[in-house]
């Protein structure tokens, strides 16, 4: 029974290795999807709209190779030496998937890609900061500022044509009583742009609510002196003030008008510019008249 076992064994060996030969090598087919991948894509062009970043492709080949694949090897190579800006209808090609040379490539899905190409360009811009959030009922933002104040934007031409500046994302404000406010902020982009630098640093400063009023004054004489009197006796102002102190009982007291008198001032009329006494954070913006006119009696003592 034993003798020739090593005959035997060959062809037990020789009978496996035909039943997977004939097993292995039926041709069966599938689906799988791959990446596409650009090479040679000119620097100084960008591919805007139309790109399929994958794939469907139908593969036929033995059966044993078309269960052990792995589709994360294989991939759609685009060339993209020769693109030029416009439309282009890109016709996929079956050589252009890489794949096992025992597997054929019988299908393509989708079969075709519109592109639409354009030339990268770039422009400088200004930066528009922006805010969101509650502040005080008595606080306005006073400016806003952003460091840089412009960005070079890299993208494509077309789309670069239209944008005549940028805003950033919006830096978050909750106080009641804010007065400068500083954070880095990113900026609002089209999807196909680029910035340098990508973000920017954003201030903003808040102040008071104003309002503009007009305030009427008595002219004093200083040092105080019966003998001479003003005309007229009183002044407007025009101030911008804030609303918090247009609240305060008896707020017009905070206000002066006066002219000061030399002290051995001689009798007669003359004509001198008055001066104002305001209260912080108060703007003359006009006053009327310029001047008043003192009359000095000869009583003066």
């Amino acid at each position: 029974m034993f003798a020739n076992w090593q005959y035997r064994v060959l062809a037990v060996v020789l009978a496996l290795l035909c039943w997977y030969l004939v097993t292995g090598r039926e041709k069966v087919e599938t689906w799988v999807e791959v990446p596409v991948e650009l090479v040679g894509t000119p620097e100084d062009l960008f591919v805007r709209e139309g790109l399929e970043s994958r794939l469907k492709v139908r593969l036929r080949g033995p059966q044993g190779i078309i269960r052990g694949l792995d589709p994360r090897g294989l991939a759609y190579t685009l060339d993209m030496s020769k693109a030029q800006p416009g439309e282009a209808v890109i016709p996929f090609e079956t050589d252009a998937v890489k794949a096992p040379k025992a597997l054929e490539v019988v299908e393509l899905s989708p079969q075709r890609m519109t592109l639409v190409i354009d030339r990268l360009s770039r422009k400088s811009v200004p930066v528009e900061p922006v805010w969101k959030g509650r502040i005080g009922d008595d606080y306005r933002l006073v400016n806003a500022t952003a460091t840089p104040a412009t960005v070079e934007l890299r993208g494509p031409a077309q789309v670069l044509d239209r944008l005549e500046g940028v805003q950033t994302l919006a830096v978050s404000v909750n106080a009641t009583e804010p007065h400068a406010v500083a954070a880095d902020a990113a900026l609002s982009l089209p999807a196909e742009v680029r910035a340098d630098p990508a973000k920017v640093r954003v201030t903003l400063n808040f102040g008071l609510k104003t309002k503009d009023v007009w305030v009427r004054l008595p002219v004093e004489v200083l040092p105080t002196s019966p003998g001479a009197t003003v005309r007229p006796g009183t002044v407007q102002v025009y101030v911008e003030t804030p609303v918090t102190l247009l609240r305060e009982p008896g707020f017009k007291e905070r206000f002066g008008a006066y002219v000061v008198l030399e002290q051995n001032a001689t009798a007669g009329r003359r004509t001198v510019a008055y001066r104002l006494r305001l209260p912080p954070d108060v703007t003359l913006l006009k006053a009327v008249p310029d001047e008043v006119e003192v009359a000095v009696d000869n009583d003066r003592k």
